[in-house]
């Protein structure tokens, strides 16, 4: 077990990165106005900063776990165009309300995403819908069929293979998939993190 000592100085280690690189960054989860049971979603400022650093105006963002459509929303604002696929019908409304006429959302499975006739992507940024070992339901059907974590990352990577192929060669392509945000504040040697 580690040490009181040993924990201040993983958090003050902690705190002396923050300040150093772009990839933590101090942000919060805007509203969104969608009843759904899962609200889990990476804040927008996240997608911008992957898509301003990897991308040019005009190109083409591709999410096939569109969610709640952040990553579409952030490409739509920077001057790209944000295609993206996802399964839940409710969701892909939300989305298609608000999309602009360059950007598209499919409603569908992105294990077809090689039968949509998708543009070529020069970049990719999503959060796949998570599974734990133990748990039953199929991620990728919306948690509405049986499924286990032998076929989750089966499916993953099945999902992956095909992206790839519509990606352009020097395309980029993330994959957030942390279990949890963590919001953090900050002053001199107190740090408290809040998920």
């Amino acid at each position: 077990m580690a040490s009181v000592k040993d924990k201040r100085w993983a958090i003050n280690a902690m705190i002396e990165t923050m300040d150093k690189t772009w990839f933590i960054m101090p942000y919060q989860l805007g509203p969104i106005s969608i009843e759904d049971d899962i609200t889990i979603r990476y804040p927008q400022a996240f997608a911008e900063k992957f898509i301003l650093e990897f991308t040019n105006e005009g190109d083409t963002v591709i999410d096939p776990f569109a969610g709640f459509g952040t990553t579409l929303f952030a490409a739509q604002k920077l001057g790209r165009v944000g295609v993206g696929i996802e399964y839940d019908r409710k969701r892909y409304e939300y989305i298609q309300e608000r999309m602009k006429e360059s950007s598209k959302i499919i409603h569908g499975d992105s294990l077809k995403l090689d039968t949509y006739n998708l543009p070529q992507g020069d970049f990719s940024i999503t959060s796949p819908p998570y599974m734990q070992f133990y748990h039953e339901e199929n991620p990728l059907t919306n948690y509405t069929k049986a499924g286990n974590y032998k076929q989750y990352l089966s499916d993953i990577r099945t999902v992956y293979e095909k992206l790839k192929d519509v990606m352009k060669k020097e395309a980029k392509i993330v994959l957030q998939v942390c279990l949890a945000f963590f919001a953090y504040a900050y002053s001199g040697r107190k740090l408290m993190v809040a998920s």
